[in-house]
């Protein structure tokens, strides 16, 4: 999901919480903060996420620790099995695919069909010896000296390099209308041509994602694998990629439908066998699971857990 703006004021002693939120691990915010004037004078300090300690309060013991020897016995069954010291010399093969580019490699958040982009190989092709001379052969951007506009915008476009803000145009700075980004010059000084992945112009409705900030366009730089750029991010915003939920994942198992499948000469030395979350019993108090074994001959340690209607914790564990 993209595009989502929230607002929210801080209390008296200037503390925010924005609430609601539910979003997967890894999702990318863009934090901008102003004064009541409207300046970007502001420091943001995001509380580090409190992960509680765990502790095991079931009340029945953890026997695990007695069945590692046989998981360490799959483990090295597997190994050899599947490419460790059994290795099979196969006849010489050819491998033919397709150079992937820079651009496909590096993508930045902000990336849309709708934006203007070049890659590193139409970067190479315009010899440009600066960002700006760059920028200057890109259709509907207009450079005078160092000074940048987007077509049709008269404020100075916000600049992004890898997903960070790092120039930003701000009210404190009005009174000259030619100045762009933070005092001391523009990020786009430090950056060397030949370190970029891939450079787009936003415009539109593609920068409500900024804000305000954004309201002379975007110029979104990536930078190839171990590139660096040295520089401040702009005052008042930053880029934070908080704890999220995590996805779900289904427990693997194993289906054998075909005669192909059933007669696979490859060993299934699976240590764990089944297990499943979301188990519900019938009304009758009865439930019926399938499951395919493994071809590791042994007993079967069952542990069924679960709570019952009234909150109650139950727990049954057999081996077989």
């Amino acid at each position: 999901t993209q595009n989502i703006l929230q607002m929210t004021e801080t209390n008296p002693e200037g503390r925010f919480m924005i609430d609601n939120l539910l979003f997967p691990d890894s999702t990318t915010f863009v934090i901008q903060a102003r004064t009541k004037k409207g300046f970007a004078t502001v420091d943001i300090t995001i509380d580090s996420t409190a992960i509680p300690k765990t502790v095991h309060k079931i009340p029945f013991s953890n026997d695990s620790v007695q069945y590692m020897d046989d998981y360490l016995a799959n483990v090295r069954d597997k190994y050899y099995n599947e490419g460790g010291m059994r290795v099979i010399n196969l006849k010489e093969i050819v491998v033919k695919g397709h150079k992937i580019s820079q651009e496909n490699e590096n993508k930045s958040i902000y990336s849309s069909v709708m934006n203007y982009s070049i890659d590193s190989e139409d970067i190479e092709r315009t010899n440009a010896n600066s960002v700006y001379d760059l920028l200057g052969t890109i259709p509907g951007v207009q450079r005078s000296g160092n000074q940048i506009r987007i077509r049709g915008n008269n404020r100075p476009p916000v600049v992004v390099v890898d997903d960070v803000m790092y120039d930003a145009p701000v009210d404190e700075m009005e009174q000259n209308k030619n100045s762009f980004g933070p005092i001391g010059g523009s990020i786009l000084e430090s950056i060397v041509v030949s370190d970029i992945a891939s450079l787009e112009i936003m415009k539109g409705s593609n920068v409500s994602i900024f804000g305000s900030a954004g309201s002379g366009g975007a110029i979104i730089i990536t930078l190839k694998k171990g590139a660096e750029v040295k520089g401040a991010p702009s005052p008042g915003l930053i880029t934070i990629k908080p704890l999220g939920y995590t996805q779900d994942v289904q427990f693997y198992n194993p289906k054998y439908e075909t005669p192909e499948e059933k007669q696979e000469s490859t060993p299934d030395l699976r240590s764990t066998i089944y297990w499943n979350p979301f188990v519900t019993i019938g009304a009758d108090g009865k439930q019926e699971i399938e499951f395919y074994t493994s071809d590791n001959p042994g007993s079967y340690h069952i542990v069924i857990e679960g709570i019952s209607a009234d909150g109650r914790v139950c727990r049954y564990v057999k081996d077989l």
